[in-house]
Formats: C-alpha cells, sequence, structure tokens
C-alpha cells in the first residue's frame, strides 16, 4: 500500500555539498518509487519501492556494524537495482549506483561518510508515510484473501474456494455492432435498396469487432466464420450464475452497468475523483436497481473480455473487465461522483481469470493445477517499456502508461488475426477473445461483513494509521521490533528461560527456540508437516505450565488445536488413556487449559472480541486438586545440575581442542575417524 507524504518533499541538509531531498513518485508504469535527489551535487537517483526498505537498512547498518563491506548490491528477485561503494582510500565517500537509470536520472549520487547520519534521518522521517514494507504486504494479503475467496475458506492450507460472484457474467453473445451502425443510417429508398443488394452478395458471418471501433491501432479479430461453423458443442458452462437482465429492461444487469466515461481518462486519471452524468431515465435506472444496495463493494471495470464459447444451438460470452479498481460513489442530482480507493489502485482481474481457466482450460494444457501454473507464468513475463524492463504485476498505482496495457494484452491474447488465443490463453476452449477498449462498466459486489473480518479490518487499519503518523511508536511495539529488527536499540535483558524444566532429553530446534526467545519477543518457527513444531510447542507449553506461568495458544485452525491437545495428553500417560490414574490426570489437565473451538462472534473492534473471549477462557478452579509445581529448592538443585552438566562439557571441549585443535601439537594429534584409535606417529611409524 503506497502513501505519498503529506509534505511533498522532505529536505535534510548537512552542508553546501551534502543538501538531500526525497519524494514519493508513481511513473509511468503505475509503479511507486522514491525520487533521491543531492541538491548540493545536482544528482538525482529513482528508488523503487520494493527495494527501499533492504536499500535503508543497509545505508543504517553502516552505522551500527563493525564489518562493512566496501561494494554491495541492492537486488530484489534476482534483479540487480542499485551499488553501493564506500572509498575510504581518498574522500570517504558514499557512492549509490542506479543499475538501470532512466532518462531524467543521473545514475550516481554521493554524499560525504560524516552525512550518513543526516541521510539516515532522512530515510527514516516519519513524514515520508513509509514505517514498513512488511507491514503493508500483511494487510493487503489480508485484503486480497478476503476479497478472493468465499467465506468459510480460514487459511492458505484449507479447503479454498474462488468467488465466483463478482467482476464477471455469462450473457448470451450477440455481434450487434453492425446492426447498431446501421441504426445512425438515414433510411432512403436508394440506399435500402443499396443494403438488400449487399445482403444478397455478403455472407451473414461478416460483422464488425467490437476492438477498433475507436482504436485501431491493436486490432485482436474474431473469426466470425468460426461462430457459425458446425463444430462439437463445448457442454462445460462457467459455474457463476448466468446473469439476467432486470424485468425493468434498463441498461446494466445486476451486477454490472455501463458509464459514460473515457477509458483512456481513468488509464491516465489526473485527478482524485471521476464524474459521469446521466439522463433522468439513466439515473433513475443505476439508483433503482444498481446502487440502492449500499452494503456491497464498488468497481470500474475497464478493457471488456468476451470469451465466446458454444452452448447449445446457441452463442454465449463469458464476459468480465480485464482491468478493475475499487471506488466509492457519491450522488450529486443526475451526477454520479467516483472516488477510487486505496490510492487509485488498479488490479488484473485474477478472479475472473481463474475462473475462466477453471473451467475452459484444455486438458493438454499440461500437468499440475492449470490456474497456479498460469498465474506463475504470467507474473513471470517481462514487459519492455521505453527500453526498460518491467513485470506483469496483479496492481499497480494510476495514472499508467498506455504501453503497459498493450503489452499485457499482446501476452495474452497475441496480435492481430490470432482470434485471441494466440498467448497465455491460447489452451482455452473458446472459439474467440475479443475485447472491448472503449467501453466502461461499473460492477458490485456483495461485502463480506463476517464479524471477525470486519474487526480485524478495523484493527488494521488503526494499525496501519498509527504506523504512518507515527513511525517511531510503531518501532517501539512488539510487532515493530519483529517487523524492523534494525530500528531495536534496547536488547532484551531478562532470558525467557533460565532454567529449562522439560520432559526429557532437550531436541535441538527446540533448543533453538528458547535461544531465540531469549533475545526477541517474537519468534516465527516455521517448517514443512512432520518437522517437529507441535512437538516443540508442547515442550514450551509444559515448560510454561510446570513454571506457573499462564499461556495462551491461538490458531486459524481447530485442527492444530487439537492435535497439540493430544500430544500433551499422550505425554501425560501415553498408552493408559484407561487407567484411573490417566483419568486423574486428564481431570487435571482440563482444569488447567481450556479448549475453545469456535471463536465468539462480535460486532465490534478486535479488542472487543478478545474480551468476549474472557468468559470462555475461564478457567476452572485448580484449588481442589494437589498440582505439582516446581519449588525454589527443586529449582536450584535443578540449577547446579545444569552448571554441572556445562562444565564437564568445557571439559571435554577443552580436551577436544588439545588433542585436534588448531593449536596442538601435529605428531600427538588424535585420528578424527572414531574406527581408529591410533595418533598419526604411530601410523608414520607403521608405513615406516
Amino acid at each position: 500500500m503506497f502513501h505519498k507524504p503529506e509534505n511533498k518533499n522532505i529536505l535534510r541538509n548537512f552542508d553546501r555539498r551534502n543538501k538531500f531531498v526525497i519524494e514519493a513518485k508513481i511513473n509511468k508504469s503505475g509503479l511507486p518509487l522514491y525520487q533521491l535527489e543531492n541538491r548540493g551535487m545536482t544528482e538525482k537517483i529513482f528508488i523503487e519501492r520494493c527495494i527501499f526498505d533492504a536499500f535503508r537498512r543497509k545505508i543504517r547498518s553502516y552505522l551500527y556494524q563493525d564489518k562493512i563491506h566496501l561494494n554491495e548490491d541492492i537486488s530484489f528477485k534476482g534483479r540487480q537495482y542499485l551499488n553501493i561503494d564506500i572509498d575510504f582510500s581518498r574522500s570517504h565517500q558514499i557512492t549509490i549506483t542506479e543499475k538501470n537509470p532512466g532518462p531524467r536520472s543521473t545514475k550516481n549520487l554521493s554524499l560525504k561518510w560524516e552525512a550518513l547520519p543526516t541521510f539516515l534521518d532522512l530515510l527514516y522521517h516519519q513524514d515520508l508515510g513509509h514505517p514498513n514494507d512488511a507491514l503493508d504486504l500483511i494487510t493487503e494479503y489480508h485484503r486480497m484473501f478476503q476479497f478472493t475467496f468465499q467465506e468459510g475458506s480460514e487459511s492458505i492450507t484449507s479447503d479454498l474456494t474462488i468467488r465466483r460472484d463478482i467482476l464477471s457474467q455469462i450473457d448470451r453473445y450477440t455481434p450487434g455492432l453492425a446492426q447498431k451502425s446501421s441504426h445512425n443510417t438515414l433510411k432512403t429508398p436508394k440506399n435500402i435498396a443499396d443494403n438488400s443488394a449487399s445482403k444478397a452478395k455478403k455472407p451473414n458471418y461478416v460483422y464488425k469487432p467490437k476492438l477498433g471501433d475507436r482504436d485501431h491501432h491493436r486490432k485482436h479479430r474474431v473469426d466470425y466464420e468460426s461462430l457459425f461453423r458446425p463444430t462439437k458443442n463445448i457442454e462445460k458452462t462457467p459455474k457463476t450464475a448466468e446473469d439476467i437482465k432486470d424485468d425493468s429492461k434498463g441498461l446494466g444487469t445486476k451486477t454490472a452497468f455501463p458509464l459514460p466515461i473515457m477509458t483512456g481518462s481513468i488509464k491516465q486519471l489526473s485527478e482524485s475523483q471521476l464524474s459521469c452524468q446521466f439522463s433522468q431515465e439513466e439515473i433513475h435506472d443505476l439508483r433503482s436497481h444498481f446502487i440502492q444496495d449500499r452494503s456491497s463493494d464498488f468497481f470500474i471495470g475497464i478493457e471488456i473480455l468476451d470469451c465466446i464459447f458454444r452452448k447449445g444451438s446457441g452463442l454465449k460470452t463469458f464476459r468480465f473487465p480485464l482491468y478493475y479498481l475499487q471506488v466509492e460513489i457519491e450522488e450529486a442530482g443526475r451526477e454520479i461522483i467516483l472516488h477510487p480507493k486505496d490510492n487509485a489502485a488498479i488490479f488484473i482481474n485474477h478472479l475472473a481469470l481463474a475462473n475462466l481457466l477453471d473451467n475452459f482450460v484444455s486438458l493438454s494444457a499440461g500437468t499440475g493445477s492449470p490456474v497456479s501454473n498460469f498465474f506463475k507464468t504470467m507474473l513471470a513475463q517481462t514487459l519492455k517499456i521505453n527500453n526498460r524492463h518491467d513485470r506483469i504485476r496483479l496492481k499497480r498505482n494510476l495514472p499508467v502508461a498506455e504501453e503497459v496495457f498493450e503489452k499485457t494484452r499482446e501476452i495474452l491474447l497475441g496480435f492481430e488475426g490470432e482470434n485471441g488465443k494466440g498467448g497465455l490463453l491460447s489452451h482455452l476452449k473458446v472459439i474467440g477473445i475479443e475485447v472491448d477498449l472503449d467501453a466502461v462498466f461499473l460492477y458490485k459486489a456483495p461485502r463480506n461483513d463476517a464479524p471477525l473480518v470486519k474487526a480485524l479490518d478495523a484493527d488494521l487499519k488503526n494499525i496501519l494509521a498509527i504506523a504512518k503518523k507515527s513511525p517511531n511508536r510503531f518501532y517501539e511495539s512488539l510487532l515493530g521490533q519483529f517487523l524492523t529488527p534494525e530500528m531495536r536499540e534496547v536488547k532484551k535483558s531478562k532470558k525467557f528461560i533460565k532454567t529449562p524444566t522439560l520432559p526429557g532429553p532437550m531436541p535441538k530446534v527446540t533448543r533453538n527456540l528458547l535461544e531465540k526467545l531469549d533475545k526477541h519477543d517474537l519468534v516465527l518457527l516455521e517448517g514443512p508437516p512432520g518437522t517437529g513444531k507441535t512437538y516443540t510447542i508442547m515442550n514450551l507449553f509444559l515448560h510454561c505450565l510446570n513454571t506457573g506461568q499462564r499461556l495462551l495458544v491461538v490458531s486459524d485452525q481447530e485442527a492444530a488445536i487439537h492435535a497439540l491437545e493430544e500430544k500433551i495428553q499422550e505425554y501425560l500417560y501415553g498408552s493408559k488413556r484407561d487407567s484411573v490414574s490417566a483419568k486423574n490426570l486428564n481431570y487435571i489437565l482440563q482444569c488447567a487449559i481450556k479448549v475453545v473451538d469456535k471463536a465468539p462472534l462480535s460486532e465490534n473492534s478486535l479488542l472487543q472480541w478478545v474480551r468476549s473471549l474472557q468468559h470462555e477462557l475461564k478457567l476452572e478452579d485448580p484449588l481442589i486438586q494437589e498440582w505439582p509445581s516446581a519449588n525454589k529448592d527443586f529449582l536450584s538443585e535443578l540449577e547446579k545440575i545444569d552448571h554441572r552438566i556445562q562444565k564437564f562439557k568445557n571439559h571435554i571441549q577443552d580436551i577436544m581442542n588439545e588433542r585436534l585443535g588448531e593449536n596442538s601439537d601435529y605428531m600427538k594429534r588424535v585420528s578424527p575417524r572414531r574406527r581408529h584409535a591410533t595418533t598419526v606417529a604411530d601410523i608414520n611409524d607403521l608405513v615406516a
């Protein structure tokens, strides 16, 4: 999520040759970047948003790390963006070089080593509105996940179902532009006769394609003869419900309404809003049959694709916009004002493309998931625009140059005369694909009003607002210290576990986790299934239980909680589940822990939702049972044992260093192989 700073230019001066300025911009490809200048040296470079965090983190490391690399590259996804060179031999100067500079860049930006704190203060300035990229990505992922999948899809590891009710429709296909053009012709006896003669000569499959009415630069013509050529019917129909026309015979459908806006005015968005004027009949139809449902989300769709297929004896089209942007609607009489959201972010319609591939992909398209393979291939494509290389991206910020849209259409649909199937969509079982570059539609979609989703959205907005307005406050928080560790100035002084009280020998993964918890308040433990994550959490759980601490375990899946509970029960009584002692232990365990299978509903913020869990998480009174707890004498004795074990380990290590270390006598070293108990001198005597 890209936010321009409130103050357009942020300045920091060190001396007359080191005057730094930073400004947030959006390039012609619709990608956020930062313009960084040293006005004292008349130098200017551009740093893309995707590497800005890595860049300023590297600059900060020069002040706080002892070991400094004099020449380093800043890369992202295999592509080099910047090079940082430090010259200590002469001028103590830092030179930042742009690997692929644009026409407005001077390629290099230099600064004194003494000016580094001033330069760093500029990069982390709170008015920049850039606290952390990872926080923005987490928020965008949450919103994209909730928008993409149906309610009930709980996590990326559960069964996911893509939404099929938005930004697409199935309709009867009618190539009627030729009829539309005939309505604008003045009918006279002469041209009526000419028309009747021409109808007798021309075959009835000649129609004017939708693409090219006003834009003649790029044409993706559909072979209209194939529309009426006898072929085997494709019975498979997309799983979306067909979009039925309203009974009022209005302009739009239940989910789409045409707008009197030029596509170019959207792509080259120069203002913060768009306005549309309607006739009395049109505005009545729009209000009464489309925007009266204020609980819906609204989107503008451009570059309308018609994927034509045969159903029975007729022609159908799977119609959807290739791009969409979310808007808020404001009414003013016969005029509606559209306010783009999320800083005018425009998205490729991944939902419609996924549904298209899911229903029309050819069986010979390859192995694996067709949807997954398609998006991996599409996002790996390179766009070459003005001698600069870019990738196809799901999201950009308006305005965006027309060349980006043209190159993307070529990659997806191919070139003229290829029936719209000359690109990545070549394996679809459709007759052809048309694109209407002129039409602009307003779409609506039901909003996800699940209480927990609303609560998370509200709290994410609050977290982002705090992070943008007060980055220093964000850096001091637990989340800020985890996502931006370079800003953490005070190290953790108190150990998380001084003396571990764990059952049996401590595995390596548990030992590493405890070492991390000694240094950090928040630790990420990840790994594929079967690598011991649940076992490690059980060890940590038992330690907290034995030392009188309270522990909250949460998960996005019920199965994970129950797996942990079963692991604890297995440790407590193993195979003796039906014994009297097992029943007593189980009763004590149930007094000590509480499992909440389902989150309670709440219409308020996440704070209210957490409070509603308090009643569920109230534990039963454990005083009726004698719970074995670790007393001080036991802990001190355990600490003495640990100290003795560590003393033996150090003694063994000293012996090993004496026998095998670098400073040991070469002739007295012990062979490192265990099956050889002789020294090197013995081996030499044996060979001699």
